[in-house]
C-alpha cells in the first residue's frame, strides 16, 4: 500500500470518523428531540434482514457510489481540466460532493446534511490518492474501504440504538 494511501487512511480513521459520529448524533439529537421530525418510512431499516442490510449498505452501495460519485466525475474532470492545474482539484471535487449530496438529497435533506461530511472526505481522499500518482484501483479500493467502514459502523449504531 502506498505511503500516503496509509498516512490518510489514519487521518481518516482516528480524525474524521469520531468528528463525524459527534455530527452525526448532534443532528439526530436536533431533529429527534428539537424539531420533532419523523423519520420517512423509506429511511427505516428493517433489522430482521441483517445479512440483507448488511450486504447492501455495507457493500454494495459503498461500490456503486464509489464508482459513481468520486471515480467517474473525478477522473473524468480532471481530465478535461487537464491543462488548468489550479482549477482541477476544485472543480473535479465540487462537482462529485455535488453529486453526492443530489443523490443523498432525493432521500431526505437530513440525511444529506448528515452524509454531507463524509462526501467531501471521500471525495478528497479519492483526488488526493489520484494526483500523488496512486494508482486508480488502489485509489478506489481505498475510498470503497472507507465507505464500507462507515456504512458498517453507522448500520452498527442503528441496530444498537433505535
Amino acid at each position: 500500500m502506498d505511503a500516503t494511501l496509509k498516512k490518510d487512511f489514519k487521518v481518516v480513521f482516528l480524525q474524521f470518523f469520531p468528528l463525524n459520529i459527534l455530527y452525526a448524533l448532534v443532528l439526530l439529537y436536533v431533529e429527534d428531540y428539537i424539531l420533532k421530525l419523523p423519520t420517512p418510512d423509506f429511511l427505516k431499516i428493517e433489522k430482521s434482514a441483517v445479512l440483507f442490510n448488511f450486504l447492501v449498505i455495507g457493500i454494495v452501495s459503498p461500490f456503486i457510489e464509489t464508482l459513481v460519485f468520486q471515480l467517474l466525475p473525478i477522473v473524468m474532470l480532471m481530465g478535461i481540466f487537464s491543462n488548468y492545474p489550479k482549477w482541477n482539484s476544485q472543480i473535479s471535487i465540487f462537482v462529485s460532493v455535488l453529486l453526492w449530496f443530489i443523490a443523498h438529497y432525493s432521500q431526505d435533506i437530513s440525511q444529506a446534511i448528515n452524509v454531507l461530511p463524509l462526501g467531501i472526505v471521500l471525495s478528497c481522499f479519492f483526488h488526493r490518492n489520484l494526483q500523488n500518482e496512486t494508482p486508480i484501483f488502489q485509489s478506489f479500493f481505498g475510498t470503497f474501504a472507507i465507505h464500507f467502514a462507515w456504512n458498517t459502523l453507522m448500520l452498527c449504531l442503528i441496530y444498537v440504538f433505535e
